[in-house]
């Protein structure tokens, strides 16, 4: 699902699961991400939807921050990280 939309704003990626009953989603962003950003981000939670038969999904959680990758708040399960020094 996260082929050919990640961008080089986006810094890390994580979701998180209860059963089969809600699917949390939250992307860290460098920067205000542009719209396109943002609808690709609904992409790939509609195809995890398709590919997982859970109940609901939340609205994608955006977080924009600069902090350092440690200091960041993610959700249980870790699904992108972007390479930084």
């Amino acid at each position: 699902a996260l082929l050919g939309v990640i961008t080089p704003n986006v810094r890390h990626i994580s979701m998180e699961w209860e059963g089969l009953t809600i699917m949390r989603f939250r992307v860290h962003f460098e920067c205000r991400p542009t719209q396109e950003e943002m609808e690709c981000m609904d992409i790939v939670t509609r195809e995890i939807l398709a590919d997982v038969p859970f109940k609901r999904a939340e609205p994608v959680e955006i977080i924009v921050t600069k902090a350092p990758i440690a200091e960041l708040q993610f959700l249980n399960r870790r699904i992108y990280s972007r390479k930084e020094y």
